[in-house]
């Protein structure tokens, strides 16, 4: 490498932008876009939680998610009684389910169940 190649490699080190992996954060477009697994499920349901789902919900939150009628009902029919039950297990179905769960379409979900606050939250 010569001297004049040697300092042209050391300006591009020296000038590259200096920050962590860690301290990129994604944009709430590209957050809406992540694409979900059932490794999210605790997150989800963290989030839920916080933004105040009613738990009662889940079944209509399950039909918007594009869920089986018939795979809701089973679930109700395994859980009687447990709201929160019946929501961990509708949205493990989901992920598991659709390969393009995303943020975005949980939240437009919960919008359709009349839970825009919630909605709001996840976006």
């Amino acid at each position: 490498m010569t001297s004049m190649e040697l300092e042209l490699t050391i300006e591009k080190v020296i000038s590259a932008p200096d920050y962590s992996p860690t301290e990129i954060s994604e944009s709430n477009d590209d957050q809406q876009k992540v694409i979900l697994t059932i490794r999210d499920l605790v997150e989800i349901l963290r989030v839920l939680k916080d933004g105040h789902f009613q738990t009662i919900k889940w079944f209509d939150l399950g039909l918007y998610l594009g869920l089986i009628h018939n795979d809701l009902k089973v679930i109700e029919t395994n859980y009687p009684r447990d709201a929160e039950r019946c929501l961990r297990e509708c949205l493990a179905k989901w992920l598991t389910d659709d390969i393009e769960a995303t943020w975005e379409k949980l939240a437009i979900a919960a919008s359709e169940v009349g839970e825009i606050s919630v909605a709001e939250y996840i976006k």
